[in-house]
């Protein structure tokens, strides 16, 4: 039996950097106090920081949502609660 599998080499390119860019990571962060650990970890600070700038409202936005309504879910119902057997109603 023979079996014949086509993989672009585009494919191949694409698998073997993803192998190196992982391999060279684990290397990298499983050391305790390098200084190339502390490097890239600055680094990849500064690159979400970067992709985060242009998108800050939405983020604040999505945050305040959810900040709200687990707020809500977790107290506010008894603050209310207690202000107003506060105030007598």
């Amino acid at each position: 039996m023979k079996v014949t599998i086509d993989i672009s080499d585009e494919e191949i390119n694409q698998a073997v950097q993803e192998l190196l860019v992982r391999r060279l990571a684990d290397q990298i962060f499983s050391e305790r106090n390098s200084f190339d650990k502390h490097g890239y970890q600055r680094m990849l600070k500064e690159a979400v920081k970067e992709l985060l700038a242009g998108h800050v409202d939405e983020v604040v936005d999505r945050a305040v949502v959810y900040a709200s309504d687990y707020i809500g879910k977790k107290g506010v119902r008894k603050i209310v609660e207690k202000l107003g057997e506060a105030s007598g109603q």
